[in-house]
C-alpha cells in the first residue's frame, strides 16, 4: 500500500524554495553536538537515537516535485514508516589534539549536503576523545527541525536512554505528527495573526 502524501507547512515550502536555488549547498543543514562527560553506553545512546527517530515523523520524510494534469509543480511529503539510523564512532582517544580533529571531523560532515528526496535527513555521530569524554554530533536539514526542535530531539533522546537505562518505558513522545502540524499551520495560515 501506498504511502499517503502531504503538502509541505508555510515555513517548509519557504525552505524549500531557498534549498531548490542551490540544491548541492549545505547552507540549510542544522547541526550541533553535546560535550557528554562521564559513563556512557555507546549501544545504549544508539537504541535511544533509533527510537526518537521513529517517533518523530520529520526525520523520516522525503520530499518530491508532482505534478498535475496541467503540468503545474508542487512538492509533496511523505513519512517513512522505517529508516535506517546508523550512529557512526569514531575514536579519537590516542589522537594528541583530539578535539581539533572532532571539531574539523563533525565541520567537514555538516558541509555535506543532505538529500531532500532520498534522504536520509540526519546523521549522527559518536566522537570518543577520551575514556569518559564524548561528542555527541546530530545533523538534519533546517526543513524537518529547527533550532527549537533540535533542542527538543536532544531531550527525548537522553530521555529515551535513561529509560532504557532503567529498562522502563521513557514516557509520552513529544512530537506532534505531521498530520497535526499541518492542521496547526491551516489554522494559523486562516488566523488574522498570519497577516
Amino acid at each position: 500500500m501506498p504511502h499517503p502524501v502531504y503538502p509541505l507547512t508555510a515555513a517548509q515550502q519557504a525552505i524549500w524554495l531557498g534549498h531548490q536555488l542551490d540544491p548541492l549547498s549545505p547552507a540549510y543543514n542544522v547541526a550541533s553536538c553535546l560535550d557528554l562527560r562521564g559513563e556512557l553506553d555507546a549501544d545504549l545512546l544508539a537504541r535511544a537515537l533509533h527510537q526518537a527517530v521513529h517517533e518523530c515523523d520529520l526525520l523520516r520524510t522525503r520530499y518530491t516535485e508532482q505534478h498535475d494534469a496541467d503540468g503545474q509543480a508542487a512538492v509533496a511529503q511523505r513519512i517513512e514508516p522505517e529508516v535506517p539510523v546508523t550512529l557512526a564512532r569514531l575514536d579519537l582517544r590516542g589522537d594528541t589534539d583530539a578535539d581539533t580533529r572532532a571539531r574539523r571531523w563533525m565541520a567537514e560532515d555538516c558541509a555535506r549536503r543532505i538529500d531532500l528526496e532520498h534522504g536520509p535527513l540526519f546523521g549522527s555521530a559518536l566522537l570518543q576523545l577520551a575514556p569518559q569524554r564524548h561528542y555527541w554530533y546530530f545533523k538534519t536539514h533546517h526543513i524537518a527541525l529547527d533550532g527549537f526542535a533540535l533542542s527538543m530531539f536532544f531531550q527525548r533522546v537522553a530521555q529515551c536512554y535513561d529509560a532504557l537505562a532503567r529498562d522502563a518505558a521513557p514516557g509520552a513522545s513529544p512530537f506532534a505528527g505531521l498530520p497535526a502540524l499541518l492542521a496547526d499551520d491551516d489554522a494559523w495560515l486562516a488566523s488574522p495573526a498570519s497577516g
